[in-house]
């Protein structure tokens, strides 16, 4: 049977999550993996970081989702050329699908793993997930991107329209994830790290802190921000969903 993956990142969720919901349509069942990736990992000095805890938690609450879907989420501990060559050998691939990643090494390693599966004639598929626009998609006038912020968010504010924040609604599509048996997740001790306290930020504040952010944000003493940066960086949250909740939230309170 051949199978599309979908490689999560920095998009741990189900939930309105763009290259699932592309994947989930591809015709084909899919395989959710994720690889927790030596070549970032070996890095990290601090062994009871706190960012493989959360990113542990948030791939333990997908796991616990797939599996009342029949499913399971694919762990693979090290590099992702290494992963895919695995997954390859497991499976009968029709395609990768995942979203962009902007940082240096991952545009490298996207390009790397692209090509490993072009020799292949795997097709690899992105998709804008953690961003309302990119960066090529608000530009000044004469197409050269900005360097000042006020220009720049007055020309991203005018470009904002409903279509940029609906959702993608994977859950309609559910029933084509792959249907298998459990496979165990890793633990933080199999990769050599340690846990860690769980004392994160909730992933829904509070109205009023949206409703008056622009009073609060920059005093220190003041439970004034969002806190869902943490949120934001590993996908925990829709970004779609969190800008359309503050602008509900917002046009309500002028309007009161």
């Amino acid at each position: 049977m051949k199978v599309v993956i979908c490689w999560f990142r920095r998009d741990l969720r189900l939930h309105d999550q763009a290259a699932l919901y592309h994947a989930l349509r591809s015709g084909f069942p899919v395989v959710p993996v994720f690889v927790f990736d030596t070549v970032i990992l070996d890095d990290l000095e601090d062994k009871a970081d706190r960012r493989l805890q959360f990113i542990h938690d948030a791939l333990s609450e997908m796991q616990r989702q797939l599996l009342k879907l029949g499913s399971t989420l694919h762990i693979y501990h090290g590099t992702p050329a290494d992963a895919f060559r695995h997954f390859t050998e497991v499976y009968e691939v029709a395609g990768v699908f995942t979203n962009h990643d902007y940082e240096p090494y991952a545009r490298g390693r996207d390009e790397a793993i692209d090509a490993q599966l072009r020799e292949r004639r795997i097709p690899f598929r992105t998709f804008k997930d953690q961003v309302i626009f990119e960066k090529g998609e608000i530009l000044k006038d004469n197409g050269e991107p900005y360097t000042v912020f006020t220009p720049y968010s007055r020309k991203w504010k005018a470009a904002l329209e409903p279509f940029y924040l609906k959702s993608y609604p994977t859950e309609k599509y559910f029933k084509y994830f792959h249907l298998q048996d459990e496979r165990p997740l890793l633990a933080l001790t199999d990769i050599g790290f340690e846990p860690t306290r769980r004392d994160f930020p909730s992933p829904d504040p509070e109205d009023a802190l949206l409703q008056h952010y622009d009073q609060t944000r920059d005093y220190p003493a003041i439970h004034g921000t969002s806190r869902l940066s943490v949120h934001l960086r590993f996908g925990t949250v829709s970004i779609r969903e969190v800008a359309r909740r503050a602008m509900q939230l917002n046009e309500t309170f002028l309007k009161s």
